[in-house]
């Protein structure tokens, strides 16, 4: 058949139809080649993500407790003992939406210390405004060129971010920044993003207290 000078509506529609069975194979096919490999990524940066959250020689599990919108994963030292929880949850409360971030809880409920003396917090997404309300959520070092000069040291640990590391020893649902009457300092200009930062925080420890009993014997 001549292609070129194929007028045929319903030849056309034919030769149309086997390429789209064509297309469509080809991406089934694709999307179950890479599907393992993008998953096995995905569940190695939760991996690393978790291990920031959680002191040194404290590991999460692969196990996942969910309650209240929130999920925990057990984590335990190098002896099996259950140590700490790891916890994700989210604020609908951010200036530009929603708020995801990894929050590393004591047993008795208090946002952890870690490495470096910053608080278990990070936040793992977001979409508030460069050079505002993403400041209140990114963890990253900050470098001058006088210091570099110097050769200072880098600290140790997570870099410093102000307003997470308030969090640090939190253990009430209650936590409400400064500007509110609160202890957990807000970046002015970006009160909305300190407040939604805070509010994952609090609905973290809130789903924690509520659930306590039940998840330590769940992890157990």
């Amino acid at each position: 058949m001549n292609l070129k000078n194929c007028t045929s509506p319903l030849a056309l529609g034919v030769i149309l139809g086997v390429v789209g069975v064509i297309a469509a194979g080809v991406l089934a096919y694709m999307q179950g080649v890479t599907a393992g490999p993008i998953e096995k990524a995905r569940e190695q940066k939760t991996i690393e993500s978790l291990a920031c959250v959680l002191p040194d020689g404290v590991k999460a599990g692969g196990t996942k407790l969910d309650f209240d919108g929130v999920t925990f994963y057990p984590a335990f030292d190098a002896g099996g003992k259950l140590t700490a929880f790891a916890a994700a949850g989210s604020s609908k409360k951010g200036y530009a939406g929603k708020i995801e971030g990894l929050v590393g809880l004591s047993l008795d409920g208090k946002v952890l210390e870690v490495e470096g003396g910053r608080s278990g917090v990070l936040i793992t997404s977001q979409n508030e405004t460069p050079g505002l309300g993403a400041e209140v959520c990114n963890r990253t070092a900050v470098k001058t060129l006088a210091g570099v000069l110097r050769g200072d040291a880098q600290p140790e640990g997570m870099p410093a971010n102000a307003v997470l590391d308030s969090l640090k020893g939190a253990d009430s649902s209650e936590i409400k920044v400064k500007k509110d009457g609160g202890e957990i300092e807000f970046r002015t200009g970006a009160t909305i993003t300190s407040r939604a930062v805070t509010d994952m925080v609090a609905g973290v420890l809130k789903a924690y207290n509520d659930n306590r009993v039940k998840l330590l014997e769940a992890a157990k």
